[in-house]
């Protein structure tokens, strides 16, 4: 599940880490990437029902989720619920830590002018401003060029901490990755201690001195955790597991849902 104001497109460049041993889907969240852009249904019980329906109208058994900023805490809402049946999730620096320590009026202010410069902006221009991620630049420029603005209600809606989603009988195994507490200003070293004790199927691991998307500037320390996850958690019985890879997103159900 892809981030906020990114595509399943995106995620292309992690997929092919994982291609060899798993099957992996990637979608575009409603607003985002070629989904439908309906006026309402950005709430996050939707967005977990779209990516419940996508998982089921695709046949799906046993996945193993992952996703991103926003398309983290999807996965983290749809393993609460008791829809479907992951084998483990990966949920990569979820949004409400970030997002609880921005003042809301300056950060819908911001993002809708960030929307407003990105349409403005030539793709190869946006992209040569995301040449500090060389794989991702042009990625990036094209989902923000798709990107709808009725995907803004997204992030003025807010987002859940993963400590009020997950109940606490929760006990699928769970890797939540976050960036180095120590280089940036949301997060303290006793952030998640609470979920950890109190959901032991938890693991909180860091990256050492990660900030930003975590996947894209840090592609070798964040696949390993994964990596290192999946081997201890994921049997490897026979048939092969699914990944369901998603961003800050989410998934339109049969208003359009685009799958990669």
């Amino acid at each position: 599940m892809h981030g906020f104001t990114d595509n399943g497109q995106c995620l292309l460049p992690l997929f092919n880490r994982f291609t060899g041993a798993y099957e992996t889907i990637a979608y575009d969240v409603r607003a985002h990437g070629l989904s439908d852009a309906p006026e309402s249904g950005y709430d996050l019980l939707t967005l977990a029902h779209d990516l419940e329906q996508l998982i089921d109208t695709s046949g799906v058994s046993n996945p193993i989720l992952y996703g991103y900023g926003m398309g983290a805490e999807i996965a983290t809402v749809v393993a609460s619920r008791d829809v479907i049946d992951p084998v483990a999730v990966i949920a990569e620096n979820p949004p409400a830590p970030r997002a609880a320590a921005s003042d809301p009026t300056t950060r819908h202010s911001d993002a809708q002018e960030n929307f407003d410069q990105w349409r403005r902006t030539p793709h190869d221009q946006l992209a040569h401003e995301y040449g500090q991620t060389p794989m991702y630049a042009s990625l990036r420029a094209t989902a923000r060029k798709q990107l709808r603005p009725e995907a803004l209600a997204i992030d003025e809606r807010g987002y859940a901490p993963v400590d009020e989603i997950l109940p606490e009988t929760y006990d699928i195994p769970t890797l939540l990755l976050r960036p180095d507490p120590d280089m940036v200003n949301y997060l303290s070293p006793r952030h998640d201690s609470d979920i950890r004790y109190s959901r032991p199927s938890v693991t909180v691991q860091t990256i050492d001195g990660g900030v930003g998307t975590l996947h894209r500037r840090f592609p070798s320390e964040t696949v390993s955790a994964m990596i290192s996850f999946l081997r201890d958690h994921v049997s490897t019985a026979p048939g092969r597991t699914w990944v369901a890879l998603l961003l800050w997103s989410e998934l339109v159900s049969s208003a359009g849902i685009n799958r990669t």
